[in-house]
């Protein structure tokens, strides 16, 4: 979620559009879900104060965020990245330029993120919280005195679930409010009695 100068939206149906408006390479992601993507090989980011109706459209009330990728270049060039945190998480990300011909150059660049959260679903047979997004651009550039032209290839494939929503309880046997060194224990209870059965927090 953007706000900008206090004007934005946690509307996250997808036939609403976002106050906010992102554009990526010039194409604008439209509702707020649609703009939440995993950006790589970026060339800069502009924030625009709104409104900006009158360049990009009645949605950009707040303002407009503008996110450019790296263009091909005519040097062979490229890096790969990589990294390993807790929860499982794991993160690759690599980019290629290189030109073809004279007037021709390609750069291709992936990306790879996949992590748990936290959470550990003890409900027998329901999925745990974990989320994998891959993600790749293919870009090809002609160049010529009198010609230029730009193909953008880009693909996504997220795939997971979201941390669940739970409450720990917030009640103890006594009827007190539990202390923060019992919450999220088995003595704590809602309204209705129930905990999350475990001692475990993160249960």
């Amino acid at each position: 979620m953007v706000n900008i100068r206090g004007v934005g939206s946690l509307d996250y149906n997808n036939t609403t559009t976002a106050p906010v408006a992102f554009y990526v390479d010039n194409i604008v992601g439209g509702s707020l879900s649609n703009s939440l993507l995993y950006l790589f090989d970026m060339e800069r980011i502009e924030v625009l104060k709104g409104p900006q109706g009158t360049l990009f459209g009645r949605n950009t009330t707040g303002g407009a965020v503008l996110l450019t990728s790296k263009k091909p270049t005519f040097d062979t060039e490229g890096y790969l990245t990589a990294g390993l945190a807790n929860q499982a998480h794991h993160k690759i990300e690599g980019v290629y330029n290189t030109a073809l011909s004279e007037h021709t150059a390609i750069r291709a660049g992936f990306s790879q993120q996949d992590y748990e959260y936290s959470s550990h679903n003890l409900e027998p047979g329901y999925p745990q919280a974990g989320m994998r997004q891959d993600n790749f651009r293919l870009q090809l550039q002609h160049q010529t005195e009198d010609l230029s032209v730009l193909v953008k290839l880009h693909g996504a494939d997220w795939d997971g679930n979201v941390k669940p929503v739970r409450s720990k309880g917030y009640i103890s046997a006594t009827g007190e409010i539990c202390s923060p060194e019992l919450a999220g224990t088995t003595a704590c209870t809602d309204n209705f009695g129930f905990n999350v059965g475990s001692n475990d927090f993160h249960a």
